[in-house]
């Protein structure tokens, strides 16, 4: 293979954009799990609700907001997963198994132009 310094450009930023991504998200994780216990102390320690009051809300808030950290170390996971694939250069059809949803969402509705390379065909093609 040949050199091309826009390859480089496009794989450095590719590596910038899932470093930035893992970063995103693990700070936004951090932030969550630290506004869970902020929200439960707030509640409990406020002048116009009885003991009993706030339990019942905080119970109420616990789920949606234990969802919502669970959501994001899914994602999380799934950028490291990523990342390390690419600093590695895990061959696609590892990654596809590592990330099948994301497979084959990318497969069913990416850019046709963008799903050829992998070697794959369009219906039509098949006669």
């Amino acid at each position: 293979e040949e050199y091309s310094p826009r390859a480089d450009q496009a794989t450095c930023q590719v590596t910038e954009d899932v470093e930035e991504l893992v970063e995103i998200l693990d700070a936004k994780l951090q932030s969550m799990k630290g506004q869970m216990e902020s929200v439960k102390d707030l509640l409990m320690g406020n002048v116009w609700l009885c003991e009993g009051e706030a339990a019942v809300v905080v119970e109420q808030l616990q789920r949606p907001m234990e969802n919502s950290v669970e959501q994001i170390e899914c994602l999380l996971s799934d950028a490291l997963t990523v990342e390390a694939s690419y600093k590695q250069e895990v061959p696609l059809y590892v990654v596809a198994d590592l990330l099948p949803e994301y497979w084959s969402d990318f497969i069913r509705k990416g850019n046709i132009e963008d799903v050829k390379p992998l070697g794959l065909k369009p219906l039509s093609d098949k006669k």
